[in-house]
């Protein structure tokens, strides 16, 4: 359980990519509840646990992941807004 991280809620990541999110936690969701048969054949693990693991794990992974593209958009327009200011400046 060291992988699941509780992490605060983003203010900018957009409601499409909160959807986006929900949409995966979902689909893990239901991915983890159709493989519920076999991990309980295999012990005695309680499968809403799991499910409910997995969800956040994946929720955790793509707010991470998230925060990166963001980062790499603003960093990319910032570069890109100071190579326009020097072309600018040099006309």
């Amino acid at each position: 359980q060291g992988d699941v991280v509780d992490m605060p809620t983003l203010s900018f990541i957009s409601d499409n990519a909160s959807e986006s999110m929900d949409a995966k936690c979902h689909t893990a969701h239901v991915d983890v509840k159709g493989r519920t048969s076999a991990l309980q054949s295999e012990g005695s693990t309680n499968a809403e646990d799991l499910e409910e693991l997995c969800c956040r794990q994946v929720t955790a992974a793509d707010i991470e992941l998230e925060k990166m593209r963001w980062d790499f958009v603003l960093a990319k327009l910032k570069y890109e807004h100071e190579d326009n200011e020097k072309q600018r400046l040099h006309e």
